[in-house]
């Protein structure tokens, strides 16, 4: 039952703990309430399945096993047993409602020197053969004038339950994280590879005249003019939300500089500053500085492809070792089958 009341407290405590910042905040909403469900839920049901299977365990005095029909045949039970505050468990063999028929089939008689275990078997073979029932096959009480109390096996399926609920709503708050942090991984893979061409269109608007703030807006909406749904470029998007920020009154240097904030990366923020610098003091130098950052972001992703490249190939050693292994297999086994033959 502890496991019942340990996932009970549990999440109240999580809760407490995503509050005081002890403990990250789930990433997914809708996940989120999934795991709640199927953590309280699942404990729900399994607390009412240990309760409805435990509540009558322990047996009466005079207590007894029914007997089946006669075509149903021998059955048995697992019963618990104390006798001293020791705990046993006994496996009972009822027998059929068949006249004369023996209690305990297929028991091995008791050795001269009885255990417990044989001590009892043969107390309940004895008060059976002394009140023979067709019903009824009883247990006994006592045993060498000491008091047995007998019981059924305490079950486990609820708490089993509770722990397969418990397991399932941590393995999606695992698969949760990941996903984030793959999709954020994503994101910025995306957002570094557009970088170079993003500066380069700027840059080119640049030279022909337009001014920083319609060049970026320029950039922003041929981007929205051919986007494909299903098919958003993260920094382009990024972009389009500056430029709504600038409709929407906020000054253009405010709008670059959540822009760079919010693309989050080294070369999006250094973009971000050279044009906040270029509203503040002008453009003199801006399309400089856009050139020489367009420059340094093709060597950086012509660097990232090369050990793309790399890492791709040092992926495919393992398959191909694997495959001369298989060649020096069907080579070498042949040989040494001819040899020793």
């Amino acid at each position: 039952m502890w496991i019942h009341i340990l996932i009970f407290a549990a999440w109240p405590a999580l809760r407490i703990f995503q509050h005081l910042g002890w403990v990250k905040e789930f990433p997914d909403r809708k996940k989120k309430w999934l795991c709640g469900l199927l953590l309280l839920g699942g404990n729900i049901l399994g607390c009412a399945l240990t309760y409805g299977n435990n509540c009558h365990l322990a047996l009466e005095e005079g207590s007894y096993l029914p007997k089946k029909e006669a075509e149903e045949g021998v059955y048995e039970e697992v019963l618990e047993v104390e006798l001293d505050q020791e705990r046993l468990t006994l496996p009972i063999q009822v027998p059929a409602r068949e006249p004369g028929a023996k209690a305990m089939e297929g028991q091995e008689e008791a050795s001269e020197k009885e255990s417990l275990e044989d001590l009892l078997m043969a107390e309940t073979r004895r008060l059976n053969e002394e009140r023979p029932s067709a019903d009824r096959y009883y247990l006994p009480d006592t045993l060498d004038g000491k008091k047995l109390a007998w019981s059924r096996p305490y079950d486990t399926q609820g708490a089993m339950l509770a722990t397969l609920c418990l397991a399932a709503a941590l393995g999606i708050w695992t698969t949760a994280d990941k996903e984030k942090q793959r999709l954020l991984q994503k994101r910025r893979a995306q957002m570094e590879l557009d970088y170079p061409g993003l500066v380069m269109k700027l840059s080119l608007l640049l030279e022909a005249g337009l001014p920083t703030s319609r060049a970026f807006q320029r950039t922003a909406l041929d981007y929205k003019k051919y986007r494909l749904p299903g098919k958003e470029r993260h920094a382009y998007e990024e972009m389009l939300a500056a430029c709504r920020e600038m409709e929407n009154g906020v000054s253009e240097g405010e709008a670059y500089y959540r822009f760079g904030r919010r693309c989050g990366q080294i070369h999006y923020k250094t973009l971000a500053t050279l044009l906040v610098q270029n509203v503040k003091k002008g453009s003199q130098g801006l399309l400089q500085a856009l050139e020489r950052e367009a420059q340094q972001a093709w060597e950086d992703r012509k660097r990232r492809a090369r050990i793309a490249g790399e890492t791709a190939a040092t992926r495919l050693l393992v398959p191909m070792v694997l495959m001369l292994v298989v060649v020096l297999a069907i080579v070498m086994i042949p040989a040494f089958f001819a040899f020793y033959s």
